[in-house]
């Protein structure tokens, strides 16, 4: 336990609840508090008494010292993948989830390892409701030209992101409401979150390309516009179509369908690591089939049971999970040559290590006796020694 200082900052105390999913009757009951004293604390009119401070940081699963920190400041907004079906509890928790991310990967980028990002601005400024599918489809072909790649398959989503310095955290969230969310982060830096509850190869696939789609598209749209009933739904749909545009281009994808069955679409998924879902929804966004032999395809695809469960979803041989490597290879490598060694960079991290471990699945910062992660997790894998030091070493994807 350990003397409060004066710069204790109530607004962190509240981000410390909204990351755990806690309401301030629940906290203040379990901390032995009053609701009216709680508040005091949040809105910074009393200063917490040591043994308090110590209890709250233990029940919220945080360092004291978290409460001394500067609040987060959001000026852009977070997109969320299933916006509509997510609690406000949900989307605090989970904003606060990618504020320590940032901060962690703060610690690793400022020595200059990690390149900078490389999503070229297509000045599309504050109004992307304007776009027309076709501009979409176009500004997917054009960020293939210009990152290099061919016009097929993509074998790995997570790394042709981290290739152009977009930074992934990706564990089990506790919601299968939630897919994903990502930002652009107060450091300029695009930021992923992929939720893995629920999510197969092909489905992490798409849920990247759709987070991408945000980064590119929405990159000016002011957060409380964002977030707006209005024009929400249809953001969501031009991730969609980004998505579907961007993994599946139109040309080469089109010489690979003889024909439009759903025997043929599951021959080619492992190839193409995209879900027939999606394939169904982009051949008729294209116009390839019509309405009837699309209902007639959504009917036979649910008559096989795949609304929740396509064949190859978890056959790890035919198509193995996507998983981000960048961040730990960072964290390993500066270890090893001594510039911010992990025992360093966990007394300097505001939350517990071993916490922080399983959050973002970051077996690398467990401290020496903790237990090792979940066997059951999906991205509990040995990691590669390689670490992308600047653009001269990206290659084709």
């Amino acid at each position: 336990m350990t003397t409060v200082p004066h710069e204790f900052n109530g607004e962190k105390l509240t981000e410390a609840r909204e990351l755990n999913e806690r309401t301030m009757v629940s906290l203040a009951e379990e901390a032995g508090l009053s609701r009216q004293m709680l508040s005091a604390y949040e809105s910074g009119r009393l200063v917490p008494r040591p043994d308090n401070l110590y209890r709250l940081a233990l029940i919220l699963g945080v360092k004291e010292s978290y409460f001394m920190t500067p609040s987060s400041i959001k000026s852009n907004p977070t997109y969320f993948r299933s916006f509509a079906a997510l609690t406000k509890r949900a989307r605090e928790s989970a904003v606060r989830r990618l504020d320590i991310f940032q901060s962690l990967a703060h610690s690793v980028c400022e020595t200059g390892i990690v390149i900078e990002p490389d999503i070229p601005d297509y000045n599309l400024g504050d109004s992307p409701e304007q776009y027309t599918e076709k501009q979409i489809e176009k500004y997917a072909d054009d960020l293939r030209r210009d990152w290099r790649l061919t016009s097929g398959p993509i074998s790995s989503m997570s790394g042709l992101l981290e290739i152009h310095g977009i930074l992934i955290a990706c564990s089990m969230f506790g919601d299968r409401n939630l897919d994903a969310f990502s930002e652009w982060g107060q450091d300029g830096r695009p930021y992923i979150y992929l939720c893995m509850d629920k999510h197969s190869a092909a489905r992490a696939a798409f849920t990247y390309a759709h987070e991408l789609g945000h980064l590119l598209l929405h990159r000016q749209v002011p957060k409380k516009k964002f977030e707006s009933r209005l024009y929400h739904k249809l953001y969501e749909h031009q991730a969609d179509i980004f998505a579907g545009a961007f993994l599946l281009p139109a040309q080469s994808f089109a010489a690979e369908l003889p024909k439009f069955s759903l025997d043929y679409f599951l021959s080619i998924k492992p190839r193409w690591r995209v879900s027939v879902a999606a394939m169904i929804k982009r051949c008729a966004q294209l116009g390839w089939i019509t309405e009837s032999e699309e209902k007639n395809l959504w009917i036979n695809y649910s008559r096989r049971g795949w609304r929740n469960h396509e064949p190859y979803d978890e056959d790890s041989a035919a198509l193995r999970v996507d998983e981000p490597k960048l961040l730990s290879e960072a964290i390993a490598v500066l270890n090893e040559e001594g510039i911010l060694t992990t025992e360093s960079l966990r007394e300097d991290l505001k939350v517990p290590a071993d916490r922080l471990a399983k959050m973002f699945n970051l077996d690398i910062l467990r401290s020496p006796n903790a237990p090792p992660l979940r066997s059951d997790d999906p991205f509990q894998r040995s990691l590669p020694a390689n670490v992308i030091l600047s653009n001269s070493t990206r290659t084709g994807t």
